[in-house]
């Protein structure tokens, strides 16, 4: 299945990441499209989007993991009439390339976010753009104990401080939960083992007592990934073992609401092997929210949710949708509280 889903991302290349509106009901309810914004054949707008997000005026802001003047990805903004404006093109050297990843704004209007390669030792870097388009970059990982491949984003605390997760690297090269402060000095919070604790993480969370929480695509009691606590003082809890079947494999990241629960999406599993959404209580009970079909409702989303005060969740699809191979932007209206 993993070679599969390689060769899908290869043939769709920048060729048409094709971002669709789904309202997604059931599984059972034929979804109705309606096209946000289409990146198109043309390289310097980008393609294939990872997860967004939006700023108080309703514009939509992430990146593309490829397409570009230099063909390693760009950091783009959209707004509420679906005008793409590339913000920064990335040229895989030092400055990065090859972003998996959502970004993170701050007050100032400033973008920070992540990418899987480039840097000074090709192990990624995590980075600022500010309002004017120009990048800095922060960090250069080693590929070391410090972490190699961030291939999710960052958040950012009252102080400055960035959060973030490497896939690899660390004391079992199963990847690591760092912090970054404000003057660019890296902290290990936790290196992964791939055992019970879960391995190979994949995006982070913070609540406003420290807490972190996550997912691991890999490890614990069935090897299909897990959601995992971890307190200010670096304990790490598994809130979560995934089977791999229809509760979902290889989870992809998780939000919280006000009571606590969480919500998040996995890579595979489902009914159809496809992928899920899923919700986890403070009990730690899973509820899946849609399975994904391969259809017109998308399939494979390698990105999390995000979610606004009415409750409905907000995603994307690697593939799927339209013509198949271009992925989708999808909604699903839970049965939760508003916020």
């Amino acid at each position: 299945m993993l070679q599969d889903i390689s060769a899908k991302r290869r043939r769709a290349g920048w060729l048409a990441c094709v971002l669709v509106a789904t309202a997604v009901a059931s599984a059972q309810t034929p979804p109705t499209e309606v096209i946000l914004h289409d990146f198109g054949t043309s390289p310097p707008k980008g393609g294939q989007a990872n997860a967004l997000i939006t700023d108080p005026s309703g514009n939509l802001y992430g990146t593309t993991r490829n397409g570009g003047i230099y063909g390693d990805g760009v950091l783009f903004k959209l707004d509420t009439s679906g005008r793409e404006t590339v913000l920064y093109t990335f040229t895989g050297g030092a400055d990065g390339g090859t972003p998996y990843a959502n970004v993170t704004l701050d007050s100032a209007g400033n973008v920070y976010g992540t990418t899987s390669a480039g840097g000074t030792y090709n192990a990624g870097v995590v980075f600022v753009v500010n309002p004017s388009g120009q990048e800095t970059v922060l960090y250069s990982f080693t590929g070391g104990l410090d972490g190699s491949e961030p291939e999710t984003g960052v958040v950012l605390d009252g102080s400055g401080n960035l959060y973030g997760t490497t896939r690899f690297g660390g004391t079992a090269n199963a990847g690591v939960v760092y912090q970054l402060d404000s003057t660019g000095l890296e902290t290990v919070l936790y290196s992964f083992t791939d055992a019970a604790d879960g391995g190979y993480p994949s995006g982070i969370i913070r609540d406003p007592d420290g807490t972190l929480y996550g997912t691991a695509s890999g490890g614990g009691t069935s090897g299909a990934g897990v959601v995992f606590e971890l307190d200010p003082a670096g304990n790490e809890s598994v809130l979560y073992n995934f089977t791999g079947g229809v509760d979902g494999r290889d989870p992809f990241g998780v939000i919280r609401d006000r009571t606590g629960n969480l919500y998040g999406t996995a890579e595979f599993g489902g009914t159809a092997n496809l992928g899920v959404v899923f919700s986890l209580d403070l009990a730690g009970s899973e509820t899946v929210l849609h399975s994904f079909t391969g259809g017109l409702d998308g399939a494979y989303p390698r990105a999390g949710v995000i979610r606004d005060s009415a409750g409905r969740l907000y995603g994307t699809t690697q593939v799927g949708g339209r013509k198949g191979y271009g992925g989708v932007l999808f909604e699903i209206h839970p049965a939760s509280p508003k916020e």
